[in-house]
């Protein structure tokens, strides 16, 4: 397309006649339109190929308690403690 492009603006500065003057500048748009859709297309493209990922369960019970570990030594510095009810 950038070729094109190029080349009928290469075109249309040569000393031309009116009427294919007006044929490449006809040349031109139409690439332009072309190139424009090529690239809507692409987009929509991009956007159906991407992964959507799956649902994913969170057992909050169990994030809560990694948590509590991992934070375990500043929590206790801090003689925070956490507590929870585990219900299921």
């Amino acid at each position: 397309m950038a070729n094109i492009i190029g080349l009928s603006d290469i075109l249309e500065s040569l000393d031309i006649s009116t009427q294919q003057l007006e044929v490449v500048g006809h040349l031109k748009q139409s690439v332009c339109l072309l190139d424009k859709k090529i690239r809507k297309l692409n987009v929509i493209l991009s956007v159906k190929e991407q992964v959507v990922p799956e649902h994913e369960n969170v057992y909050f019970y169990k994030l809560l308690k990694d948590v509590n570990d991992c934070l375990d030594g500043s929590l206790k510095k801090k003689s925070i403690e956490v507590y929870g009810n585990r219900t299921s």
